[in-house]
């Protein structure tokens, strides 16, 4: 099963969540932090974020990350370099201005 962590609340619940993203990976189990007692590191394929930070400290601690995701506006949360090249020919994105940075703005 691939997993959605969640680093901070949307405003949505996990199934409205889980059904919106159902388009880019199946099996999804949405994950709402790191508290989340379903957690499987190995299992995190997007990363979802507001104001966390994405960095090479966190992206470490999941190998498999495919996307992350930007909610509502900017990136600067997002170590960019590092997500270029940890991300590297994963995951193509809709916004041409994020498309070399394999993020995804929601």
């Amino acid at each position: 099963m691939n997993q959605i962590l969640v680093l901070q609340d949307l405003g949505i619940s996990s199934l409205k969540l889980n059904d919106l993203l159902s388009t880019l990976i199946t099996e999804n189990q949405i994950i709402n932090g790191f508290s989340d007692v379903n957690l499987i590191y190995e299992s995190i394929q997007i990363i979802i974020t507001i104001k966390e930070k994405v960095n090479e400290t966190l992206l470490k601690q999941f190998p498999n990350t495919k996307l992350i995701a930007v909610a509502f506006s900017g990136f600067d949360v997002v170590d960019v370099d590092y997500c270029i090249e940890k991300l590297k020919n994963h995951f193509s994105v809709l916004y041409p201005i994020y498309q070399k940075m394999n993020l995804f703005y929601l």
